[in-house]
C-alpha cells in the first residue's frame, strides 16, 4: 500500500491456538466455528479469544436421526444470533438458526429436492444463503425442462423459514462465496467446465438478483469480503511466470468490476480467504503447486510448501505482503477460513484429523498508539500503568503469581507470595474498568485478561530499563 504507509499494519508470529476436530465452515465475529467430522456429523465450537475453544453445541443439536449433517456456512443473522447451513450429504438443503451458538433449531427451507447450502450473510432484516438445486433449465432462463444443476439462493427475514429463487443464467457454475455489503449482496461462482472463469450475481435486497454481465476470464474465486463501499472477490488468476498468482476484484457498485493484483514470493501461491480485521482486509494464502510425483503415487519426492502468505489492504485495490512468518505453516492446506475479532486475526485450517487454529493480532507499523478498547455503558474506567507505544520485541521472563485488587480509583496488583504490591507496567492499548461491580483488566481487542479476586500466573515479559517495574508483554500464548 503506497498512498497509506502511516495506516498500514502487520501481523506478528501466528500462535496455534486449539486442535479440533475437521471442520468445514466460515467464523463470525463471535468465533463460533461448525465443525463437520469425516461421517458428516456437525459441532459448534467457540472461544473468547481465539486461543481457548470449547464446544458449545453437539452432534445431536442438528442430527437426531444419524442422517449424517455436514455444515458449510455459517453467519451472524443480522440481529445478534447466528445461522448455520449445509446439507445431508449433497442432496438435501439444511438451515438451523441460534440465538447463542448453544441451542439449535431448524429452520424450514421449502421443498425437499437435490441441493446444498454452502454459504450465508446477512444484513438486519434479510438473510442469504447461497448454493446449488437441481431444476429445470428453463426456471435459469436457459431454453428446455431437462433438470439442471443451477446455482440457488434462499432468502429469509427471520432465518425461521426460506423462500428459494434460481440465479439467471447460473447452469453449470459451482457456488463460491458470498457476502452482505453495503449494496445489498453480491456472490461470486465459478464454472464447473474446467475453465478458470469466475461470475458474479448481486441484489440490492437479497430477492432480486442480476448477473454482472462481464465474466471474470482467467479468475478463479475463493472468497468474498467488504469493506466501507467496496465489495472484493478474491482468489487466484492464471501467470505465465508463476502458473498461479494472488488476485483481486472489486466493485463500488455491483456492475463494474477492476481487476487487482498481489505481490508473492513462491509460485502457485492464491487467496484462500479473506475477511475485515478493524478497517483492514486481511487475506491469507497458501501453496497450491501439485508435485507430479505425488500425483504419480510417489509422496515421498513432494517438496515442502512454503509457509503460509498474510496480505493486507485498505480497499482491495492494493495489497501489501507481509513478512513471512515460518511458524504460520499449515504443511497442507484444506479448507482454510479467516475471521476477524476486533484487532484480532483467526485462521482455521483443516489436517488430516483435526482442524488446527492460528491467531494474531494487527499491530500499527508506525508505533502509533493503538486504541484501549472501548468503555461499555455504564462502566466507570480505573488507572492502571501502560506503555506509551507498542514495544518491539518481548523479554521471556514471567511475571510472579499477583492477585488483582481494587484500591480507589486504580486498579494494583498484590503478590502472592510476598503479599506486597507489584509495579507493574502493562502493554500499550491494556485497560482496567469497573462493571457491575467488579474491577476487570482488559486487553486491547476487548479480552477480560482478569477480574477483581483472580490471580494472574502466566503474565511475561521483563524489567525495564530502570528496573523499579515489570513491564508486560505477554498473557498466556498471546504477545502483546
Amino acid at each position: 500500500m503506497t498512498s497509506a504507509a502511516a495506516e498500514t499494519c502487520r501481523c506478528p508470529r501466528m500462535k496455534r491456538g486449539a486442535h479440533l476436530p475437521p471442520t468445514s465452515c466460515d467464523t463470525p465475529a463471535t468465533i463460533t466455528i461448525a465443525v463437520t467430522g469425516g461421517k458428516y456429523s456437525t459441532e459448534v465450537w467457540s472461544s473468547a479469544d481465539g486461543a481457548k475453544w470449547q464446544r458449545v453445541a453437539e452432534e445431536e443439536a442438528f442430527d437426531k436421526t444419524g442422517s449424517g449433517v455436514a455444515a458449510y456456512g455459517l453467519s451472524d443473522d443480522g440481529n445478534g444470533g447466528l445461522i448455520l447451513v449445509g446439507a445431508i450429504g449433497d442432496t438435501v438443503p439444511m438451515a438451523w438458526r441460534s440465538p447463542d451458538g448453544r441451542t439449535w433449531t431448524q429452520a424450514d427451507v421449502g421443498a425437499a429436492g437435490l441441493g446444498e447450502l454452502m454459504r450465508v450473510a446477512a444484513r438486519p432484516g434479510a438473510i442469504v444463503a447461497f448454493g446449488d438445486w437441481m431444476a429445470p433449465a428453463s426456471v435459469g432462463g436457459a431454453a428446455g425442462d431437462q433438470p439442471t444443476n443451477q446455482l440457488g439462493v434462499w432468502f429469509s427475514a427471520s432465518g425461521d423459514t426460506w423462500d428459494r429463487l434460481i440465479l439467471p443464467d447460473s447452469a453449470g457454475y459451482l457456488p463460491t462465496a458470498l457476502t452482505a455489503w453495503k449494496g445489498g449482496f453480491a456472490a461470486v461462482a465459478q464454472k464447473s467446465t474446467g475453465a478458470l472463469v469466475s461470475s458474479l450475481w448481486t441484489s440490492t435486497d437479497g430477492r432480486i438478483w442480476e448477473k454482472v454481465p462481464s465474466d471474470l476470464v482467467g479468475f478463479g474465486a475463493t472468497a468474498m469480503a467488504a469493506l466501507g463501499d467496496r465489495v472484493v472477490a478474491v482468489g487466484s488468476r492464471l501467470d505465465s511466470e508463476l502458473g498461479m498468482a494472488p488476485a483481486s476484484w472489486s466493485s463500488t457498485d455491483g456492475r463494474t468490476w477492476v481487476e487487482a493484483t498481489a505481490s508473492t514470493r513462491d509460485p502457485d501461491i492464491v487467496f484462500d480467504d479473506a475477511a475485515v480485521v478493524d478497517d483492514t482486509i486481511v487475506a491469507v494464502g497458501s501453496s497450491h503447486k501439485i508435485d507430479e510425483q505425488l500425483v504419480a503415487g510417489v509422496r515421498e519426492t513432494m517438496s515442502p510448501a512454503p509457509p503460509e502468505s498474510v496480505w493486507t489492504s485498505k480497499d482491495g485495490l492494493a495489497w501489501r505482503l507481509l513478512a513471512e512468518d515460518s511458524s504460520f505453516d499449515f504443511s497442507l492446506y484444506f479448507n482454510t477460513h479467516v475471521a476477524g475479532f476486533g484487532g484480532r486475526v483467526v485462521v482455521a485450517t483443516q489436517r488430516a484429523g483435526a482442524v488446527e487454529v492460528f491467531f494474531g493480532d494487527l499491530v500499527r507499523d508506525d508505533g502509533l498508539p493503538r486504541p484501549s478498547a472501548s468503555l461499555p455503558l455504564g462502566a466507570t474506567p480505573l488507572t492502571i500503568e501502560t506503555e506509551p507505544a507498542p514495544r518491539q520485541g518481548c523479554p521471556d521472563a514471567g511475571l510472579g503469581p499477583v492477585r488483582v485488587a481494587r484500591s480507589g480509583s486504580e486498579l494494583v496488583f498484590i503478590s502472592t507470595i510476598a503479599g506486597t504490591p507489584e509495579n507493574i507496567v502493562w502493554a500499550h492499548g491494556f485497560s482496567a474498568r469497573v462493571v457491575d461491580g467488579q474491577a476487570q483488566l482488559v486487553a486491547p481487542d476487548g479480552t477480560v485478561v482478569a477480574r477483581e479476586g483472580d490471580v494472574i500466573t502466566d503474565a511475561g515479559g521483563g524489567l525495564g530499563s530502570t528496573g523499579d517495574a515489570f513491564h508486560v508483554c505477554q498473557i498466556g500464548s498471546t504477545m502483546y
